[in-house]
Order: structure tokens, then C-alpha cells, then sequence
């Protein structure tokens, strides 16, 4: 199997790819603390320095482009600093920038507050759901030809809606969806879904059958067979990855790849990347599985949210 993942491998840098849904930037502030203070009972946190990274569906896009794929990316951001950044990192990786920049809404930040190499909290930046809403029509991105895969990156904040999924699946471009949505009806057709389990857990399917008549239907695997989805990955942390397609019974389990986890922020848009990459190569659902398990334990090694590269991927399955 390792050969044949290494000859899908070198077919990504041939794969044209769009990545649509909730654009990010993660600020990661940087301090020390030696002290409590006395007005409550919080660290001091004196500060050293920070720095920006592309998170969200800005981060899948990254993965895509640091794993050779030519990437763009469709999203809403702000009229401010980080909407600003954004626009200048995108043009400077070579990400295709086919976002809404506007001055309706916030670009959506997360910052997290780091201090003697521990995260001590996190502050969040963002709008209503109707205020991320601005992609009125994707189709320009996908008229022109060429799309090789879509990938929908859903953090549930308001761009990923069920208007927008109607485009998609009018485009007739096979999509892969990252969930964070409740109602699994929006990714109805998708090629692959790869939620965690508490994403499973949190799903709703009791709208999709009538309880009088399939009583016992009401499962995750059933509705995903009710709504057309070709398969599945879930992720689980350390505990590794099931996956499932259409015509197996019952998923299948790989176990995690023992690792030393410093930071496992970010993991889930790799292994989102790297599955549904593999599969547009032609990769099976067990070996687009096996390599996203394997890319997902690699970034946990690192500090914060860090995309998986190619020479990694590559050197880890080569057993370096």
C-alpha cells in the first residue's frame, strides 16, 4: 500500500482545487508569567510577541498548497488589519484569492494567549452568522472549468449555507466537507464528510425519519446513506481514525500513530485536506484514511496551528 500512496502523492501537484467556507486568521500572542494577580485569581501575562497564521478554511487552503495542489480560495473577511494581512499572506503564498472582502463584517480571529508555553486562554473575534453570508454567488469560481475537487470548510459561522451548498452540488465538481454544521442534510452528495466524534455526537437525524415507521434508522451511518454521502472519515485524536464507504457494512478502524502531542490545534483541517486530496488522486478510502491519520499525527508535533507539507508526508511514508 506504501508504494502506491506515494504514487498518488506526486499526482497532487496536478490537482486544480477550491476552498470554500468560514476564512480565519489565528493570532497567537506570546508572553511569560511570574506571578498571580491579586485582583482575581489569573496569571500576569507579560507580553513578548505575537504573530498571525491563516486559520480556518484559510488553513485547509494552505495544507492544499503546501501539499503541491494549485489552491483558491473562497471565503468572507473584513476591512481591517487581519482582513489586510490575509489578502498580502494569500498573494504571497499563491493561494488564488477568490474571497468577499467587506466592510459589513469583522474579518473572524482567534487569538490565543500563550505564556510560559502553555495556552492560558483564547479570545474569539467574530459577527453574527448573517454577516458572514456575503458569498451571494460562487458559480464565478466554478464556471470557468478545470476544478478538480471542492472543499467546503465549515466552522458552523454563517458562509457555509444551504443556498451555497445548492451551488455546489450544481456545479457537478465531486466536494469534500469538513462539518461543523448540526444538520447533515447540507452535505448531502458529498464525496467525503470527515468529522470528529463529537461532531457525530452532535448531529441531528431525527427530523429525516419517521420514527413510527424506522425506529431503529436514526443512526449516523444510516442517515449518511439517506443523504448520499459516498464516505466517511472521523477523526479521533490519538485514538486515530474509522472510516467508511458506501457498500461497507460497518467502518473500519486505524489506530493512532503514537506520538508526543505538543499542540493538536489544526489537525482536523489536515487530515480534511489530505483525505479528500488523496481521493481526488485516485487514492481508496482505506489509503486516503492511513495517510490523513498519518499527516494529522505529524502537525500535533508542532506549536499551534502548523499545515502539513509535502516532504513530510512523503518522508513519513517512506518510514523516515
Amino acid at each position: 500500500m506504501t508504494s502506491h500512496m506515494l504514487e498518488i502523492v506526486e499526482k497532487f501537484a496536478d490537482k486544480n482545487v477550491v476552498v470554500i467556507g468560514d476564512v480565519m486568521v489565528d493570532r497567537y500572542l506570546y508572553g511569560k508569567t511570574t506571578r498571580i494577580s491579586q485582583e482575581a485569581p489569573v496569571p500576569i501575562v507579560h507580553y513578548q510577541d505575537q504573530e498571525f497564521r491563516l486559520g480556518g478554511a484559510a488553513h485547509v487552503a494552505l495544507n492544499l498548497k503546501m501539499l503541491g495542489a494549485s489552491v483558491t480560495l473562497s471565503g468572507v473577511y473584513g476591512e481591517d488589519a487581519e482582513g489586510d494581512w490575509l489578502e498580502q499572506i494569500l498573494k504571497k503564498l499563491g493561494i488564488e484569492n477568490g474571497c468577499v472582502q467587506t466592510d459589513e463584517t469583522d474579518t473572524i480571529v482567534k487569538m490565543r494567549v500563550i505564556s510560559n508555553g502553555a495556552q492560558v486562554c483564547r479570545i474569539d473575534w467574530e459577527k453574527k452568522r448573517e454577516n458572514y453570508n456575503k458569498i451571494h454567488d460562487v458559480k464565478f469560481l466554478l464556471d470557468s472549468g478545470g476544478q478538480d475537487a471542492i472543499f467546503i470548510s465549515d466552522y458552523d459561522k454563517g458562509t457555509v449555507s444551504f443556498r451555497l451548498m445548492e451551488k455546489v452540488r450544481e456545479s457537478d465538481v465531486a466536494f469534500f466537507c469538513d462539518p461543523k454544521s448540526r444538520n447533515l442534510e447540507k452535505y448531502a452528495g458529498a464525496a467525503g464528510i470527515t468529522p470528529n466524534k463529537l461532531e457525530v455526537d452532535q448531529f441531528l437525524f431525527e427530523y429525516i425519519f419517521d420514527p413510527d415507521q424506522f425506529p431503529d434508522c436514526p443512526m449516523f451511518l444510516e442517515a449518511v446513506k439517506a443523504f448520499g454521502i459516498e464516505s466517511v472519515l472521523l477523526t479521533k485524536g490519538e485514538d486515530g481514525v474509522s472510516f467508511w464507504e458506501a457498500g461497507m457494512d460497518e467502518p473500519m478502524c486505524l489506530p493512532g500513530h503514537y506520538k508526543e502531542i505538543a499542540d493538536s490545534c489544526g489537525a482536523g483541517d489536515t487530515a480534511f485536506a489530505v483525505y479528500g486530496l488523496s481521493k481526488t488522486c485516485g487514492a481508496s478510502t482505506a489509503e486516503a484514511a492511513a495517510m490523513a491519520n498519518l499527516a494529522a499525527s505529524l502537525v500535533v508535533e508542532k506549536q499551534g496551528v502548523a499545515p502539513i507539507t509535502l516532504l513530510s508526508l512523503v518522508r513519513a511514508l517512506s518510514g523516515g
